[in-house]
């Protein structure tokens, strides 16, 4: 799902060897590209767009697909941030032919990436860096490589790629390029938590009218293809999702795992209620796929990350009709992302106040003061995975002092995102960043990878439902009070209430929330007396968990692991030090000397490897 647009011409060869089936054309003097999978919206008369994702105009029947991306595109184009009327999970690039310019924007979060490069003479805009590679002469960017290398999960910052005079559009950026003169202005949308509402308990009306809210979203969405699936896990974002999609749609339910897993049987549950099809994939040998694998998908998403995704679309046939839904990937209704609430331990030490007794939480006022104290620890914290020893491992030809202002620059870019917002209190800051980093990109790459096999879509991330998610306060969400709201008050989701959640085993979701917390608590010892027996008798046989789930622990015992790892990084971009250090942390893991909790850590640091192999490959030029 990729497209390039320059006022450079391309050469076409390079990019046929990237993707299959693509569609070139021009206009004015501008070159464009696209795959066969993007959905284009055209009227000549007045502007051309690609949209990546979904666009929704609520003034409009659901069902009037292409009339809804022209009146949608339309309002975007006049409007910054959209009207109310206007909603979805998306980035859109338009070129306005009435003003002979280019507007590019994408939703508060910003799931789909846009990358654009503008110098005095060229102008490319594109959704892949791969694909950006093929255009001109480009170069590897080593401060955004290193943030790839040694970040937090192992994403750029703010505006920061790969590749020199390339950059990512920030959340909520809009940015208009004047085509006469080069010119560039931005505008953000600073909607999210704009009208905050009180710590008391809502109103039943309060619930009701959020569902309707989300239900209009869910199955606008739903109504852009034939046929609609839904990503279902036993946790409570995607039973939402799945009880808010009307009769009429009769989606599929899709999972990955065994069947015996606790997880899995709890999302067949769910399905059986619904009365729908559910299938579930598993495949362990895909956690560590071989090269040509990982390179298809890189190629195709540049978003390997979390491989329990190939265990379906590996298995599961391609089909360009259906759609596949996904849960909340920012878990703003339970406020996941409000730090100081969101430890195991402060979860434990707050259970007697705020889930016996129902007190509410406490919440510091902000300040210009205290947002400057909180920018300052969110600095020191992300810089200390920058440490001079851990730079030493990198084969860069950069200073160590440039590559901190680098990462302190790309911060700030953030904090000036969050600061625009005027938080009421600095325990918000934490979430917003969290969105910005933690769900913009390693949480987003689930639904670019999906995009490989289906039209994935994030609809409880669309605009709507951020917008008004957001404005619950923090008080209502934390602990699951909203969520558990919006079951009892919904007839929609009462029946759901009856299948237990994934992380308290064996009691319904409506049982009395102490009740909840403490199951959680016996499980979540139980599953650390049996982590630590087994790295304590290096047994890998040993029991996993209390309740079956993903073995971590057999993943890492694949036969193929140690012959497979060379193959990712052949040849090697990141230097010696670091294929080395990676190589270590599987054996160690394998051996059980390391708790093999994930492998996303080594999934990035592959995944950038061979993604810079495949720019290197079409650009012959490039370099650190």
């Amino acid at each position: 799902m990729n497209f390039i647009i320059s006022n450079t011409p391309f050469d076409k060869r390079k990019l046929n060897k990237l993707a299959q089936s693509l569609v070139f054309g021009s206009y004015n003097g501008l070159h464009w590209c696209a795959d066969s999978q993007i959905v284009t919206c055209e009227k000549p008369q007045s502007f051309f767009g690609f949209i990546q994702g979904y666009l929704n105009d609520f003034s409009l029947d659901k069902l009037a697909v292409n009339h809804q991306n022209e009146s949608a595109i339309s309002k975007v184009l006049n409007t910054w941030p959209v009207q109310k009327d206007v909603s979805g999970s998306f980035a859109l690039t338009v070129l306005n032919l009435q003003d002979n310019s280019i507007q590019m924007c994408n939703d508060v979060i910003g799931f789909y990436p846009l990358y654009y490069s503008i110098t005095k003479e060229v102008v490319v805009i594109t959704s892949s860096l791969i694909w950006a590679s093929s255009i001109r002469p480009v170069a590897f960017d080593a401060i955004g490589v290193a943030q790839r290398t040694l970040g937090k999960e192992y994403a750029n910052i703010g505006s920061r790629t790969i590749l020199k005079d390339y950059k990512r559009l920030l959340p909520g950026e809009s940015m208009t390029i004047d085509l006469s003169n080069l010119e560039v202005t931005a505008c953000y949308d600073n909607s999210l938590y704009a009208n905050l509402g009180h710590a008391k308990t809502p109103a039943v009306s309060d619930y009701k009218q959020f569902w309707e809210l989300y239900k209009r979203e869910i199955n606008y969405a739903a109504a852009k293809k034939e046929k609609t699936s839904v990503a279902l896990s036993g946790g409570m974002d995607s039973r939402i999702l799945l009880g808010a999609i009307s009769e009429e749609v009769n989606p599929i339910c899709l999972t990955y795992g065994n069947l015996e897993s606790y997880e899995v049987k709890v999302a067949r549950k769910i399905s059986k209620i619904k009365n729908l099809e559910f299938y579930s994939y598993e495949d362990l040998d895909l956690y560590f796929p071989t090269r040509t694998t990982m390179e298809s998908y890189v190629k195709e998403t540049e978003a390997v990350y979390v491989s329990s995704w190939l265990e379906i679309l590996e298995n599961r046939p391609k089909d360009d009709g259906m759609q596949l839904l996904l849960g909340d990937m920012c878990e703003v209704l339970p406020g996941r992302n409000i730090k100081v609430y969101s430890g195991r331990h402060t979860r434990i030490s707050n259970f007697i106040k705020t889930n016996i007794l129902k007190k509410d939480f406490e919440f510091t006022k902000s300040s210009d003061i205290r947002f400057e104290q909180w920018k300052e620890r969110k600095t020191t914290e992300a810089l200390k995975r920058y440490s001079e020893r851990r730079f030493s491992t990198l084969e860069m030809h950069m200073s160590y002092k440039d590559l901190v202002a680098g990462v302190t620059y790309n911060l700030e870019e953030l904090f000036k995102r969050i600061e625009s917002h005027k938080l009421p209190y600095i325990e918000l800051y934490d979430e917003l960043y969290a969105w910005y980093t933690h769900s913009r990109i390693p949480m987003g790459k689930q639904i670019l990878i999906c995009n490989s096999k289906f039209n994935a879509v994030c609809p409880p991330m669309a605009l709507s439902v951020l917008r008004a998610a957001s404005n619950i306060h923090p008080n209502n969400r934390l602990n699951y009070r909203f969520m558990h709201g919006l079951f009892k008050h919904n007839k929609d989701l009462r029946p759901l209430r009856k299948v237990p959640t994934n992380q308290s085993p064996l009691v319904p979701q409506y049982t009395y929330a102490p009740l909840i917390f403490l199951v959680w608590g016996i499980r979540s010892k139980m599953d650390q007396y049996y982590i630590k027996r087994i790295l304590k008798k290096k047994n890998p046989n040993l029991r996993y968990r209390l309740f079956k789930g993903l073995n971590w622990v057999k993943v890492y015992q694949n036969e193929n692991l140690e012959s497979r790892i060379p193959t990712y990084f052949s040849p090697n971009h990141l230097g010696d030090k670091v294929s080395e250090n990676i190589y270590n942390r599987i054996v160690s893991r394998k051996k059980l000397e390391k708790w093999p909790l994930t492998n996303t850590d080594l999934m990035s640091l592959a995944s950038l490897n061979i993604e810079m192999t495949i720019i290197s490959r079409h650009n012959s030029e490039t370099k650190i």
